[in-house]
């Protein structure tokens, strides 16, 4: 068997044709790095994406937190979050993001789209609760069908007093 030796290019290949979105940014937020999955999923060209920064893509809402966060990435080197983030069109788009701080100072962050997970988990939630709303009207029904049998028994015994 022959060990493989990737060569220099192929690491970039690696790279660009990942299905991850990888974005690097510098330690003011500009991106400097984004592959083609990182395009796909924000629906921007490379030249849009490498003209913008970290806050472009975020939603006013978490704005704060996101760039409160980036503030600790930079200072403890690693997060893994899950965000919104903000595509071209302004519609969202959720996210796991893994990023790490380089020696550089840059920070690497990697992006899987994670949408369709939530969506699930809201509909798994949805029928959750819908079944947890038949099981309290089964249980009413059941205690009730409990309170009339006795209800129907006491006056059971009552007529039988009565006729002895």
């Amino acid at each position: 068997m022959t060990k493989f030796k990737p060569k220099p290019e192929d690491y970039q290949n690696y790279i660009e044709l990942s299905p991850t979105a990888i974005f690097v940014a510098n330690p003011e937020g500009q991106y400097i790095y984004v592959n083609q999955a990182a395009m796909d999923l924000l629906n921007y060209s490379k030249e849009e994406l490498l003209s913008i920064r970290i806050p472009d893509i975020v939603f006013e809402e978490d704005l704060e937190k996101v760039m409160k966060e980036f503030g600790q990435l930079k200072e403890e080197g690693r997060i893994t979050r899950d965000y919104t983030l903000k595509r071209k069109d302004g519609s969202g788009v959720e996210v796991k993001l893994n990023a790490t701080k380089l020696p550089s100072g840059d920070v690497l962050a990697f992006c899987e789209d994670i949408t369709y997970l939530r969506n699930m988990e809201k509909k798994l939630k949805e029928r959750v609760d819908q079944l947890e709303e038949i099981n309290r009207y089964m249980v009413d029904r059941e205690l009730k069908m409990v309170e009339l049998k006795k209800e129907i028994a006491d006056l059971k015994a009552e007529l039988d007093e009565k006729s002895s």
